[in-house]
């Protein structure tokens, strides 16, 4: 038997139509992230929830008060801080993927101009 036979064998072998051909694990589940894109909003407590941008219906920034009032189909999201205008253009760009509170104690300490989330409430939609 010549060797190019044996090889021109083993490929087809390999090729078989009948053998029951085994996925590899890697193949089971996704590599890498979606592109869905979420924003996840973490409170003061630790408590997290995230939302889809694609349900974002409104946004409305308050400059007398600090705040941001986001309107999402299943809730409404408030924002309150410093600095927030900058923030508001970024989540009309849906930029932010996690937008966390920090308390207000150390906001002198965080860079000048810099958006800053003291509290985030999240009520739902009735």
């Amino acid at each position: 038997m010549s060797l190019n036979f044996k090889l021109r064998l083993d490929e087809l072998e390999e090729n078989d139509p009948t053998k029951k051909q085994s996925a590899p694990p890697e193949d089971e589940s996704y590599l890498t992230h979606s592109h869905v894109r979420n924003v996840n909003f973490v409170l003061l407590d630790g408590n997290m929830i995230f939302l889809n941008y694609g349900y974002l219906v409104s946004g409305c920034y308050q400059v007398q008060e600090n705040r941001i009032i986001l309107a999402f189909t299943s809730d409404k999201i408030t924002l309150t801080g410093i600095y927030l205008k900058p923030l508001y253009y970024d989540l009309m760009l849906h930029l932010p993927r996690q937008i966390v509170a920090q308390d207000a104690r150390y906001n002198a300490a965080a860079p000048k101009d810099t958006p800053i989330v003291n509290d985030i409430t999240v009520k739902e939609n009735g």
